[in-house]
């Protein structure tokens, strides 16, 4: 009678109707540029004050203040990245 056949079964393939969509991100509609400024130039000023202290010297306490300058500027990305993606999301 009707028996399978042997082998792989076919995967199904796209579905008619309509897709779903990810769920909207209240937050992008919350992105306020002057905070992002207000943030970003806060974390710079940190960066610069550790750069100015730092100067020449290459001793372990300015190596520590180096690793903080570089962690400051990350997370300076990290809110610019953030803010970024938030309004590509709007």
């Amino acid at each position: 009678m009707n028996q399978p056949l042997p082998g792989p079964r076919p995967t199904p393939g796209p579905v008619p109707g309509p897709r779903p969509t990810a769920p909207l991100d209240e937050s992008a509609h919350t992105v306020d540029p002057d905070e992002i400024r207000r943030q970003v130039s806060e974390l710079l000023e940190q960066a610069d004050d550790i750069a100015a202290a730092v100067g020449d010297t290459a001793d372990s306490e300015a190596l520590a203040r180096l690793a903080r300058q570089a962690h400051l500027l990350e997370k300076a990305h990290a809110v610019l990245t953030d803010a970024l993606e938030k309004v590509d999301r709007a």
